[in-house]
């Protein structure tokens, strides 16, 4: 599979994005996150960092856009705003995109990384769609 190491890569450091990408929503000052501790924010995330990485082994779109749709409608019953839902996803997918260039540095990685990374904007454009169309609908 050719995405296989990249889905590892995100399985395997999955804390670590999860926590660099709770620091960072705090210091946005989300008003969903407000009072909510950093390893809390982490904690839920990363069980969609772990679908996420399955997302990028076995390309199955339709089960990514429905697990889009019931994360989306989840965030929106717990009050999330949609700007909220996008800022956390734009985050994730930054955290994950620095865990790339920090796990597969230099110009020997180059070809690799922005193999990667064209999965990853595929994934996260998909997902942003997915869940706007979604909340249009509600």
């Amino acid at each position: 599979m050719p995405f296989e190491e990249f889905a590892q890569l995100v399985e395997t450091h999955k804390q670590e994005i999860a926590e660099r990408a709770a620091r960072a929503l705090t210091l946005m000052r989300l008003p969903i996150y407000t009072g909510m501790s950093v390893a809390h924010i982490a904690q839920i995330y990363l069980p969609s960092l772990e679908v996420f990485a399955e997302y990028i082994r076995s390309n199955d779109l339709d089960s990514y856009r429905q697990y889009i749709q019931r994360v989306t409608a989840e965030q929106q019953q717990q009050s999330f705003s949609m700007q909220e839902i996008l800022a956390t996803g734009d985050t994730l997918a930054a955290k994950i995109r620095e865990m790339l260039e920090r796990k597969l540095p230099g110009p020997a990685n180059e070809t690799k990384r922005l193999s990667f990374n064209r999965r990853l904007d595929r994934l996260i454009t998909i997902g942003q769609m997915t869940g706007v169309k979604n909340s249009i609908k509600e």
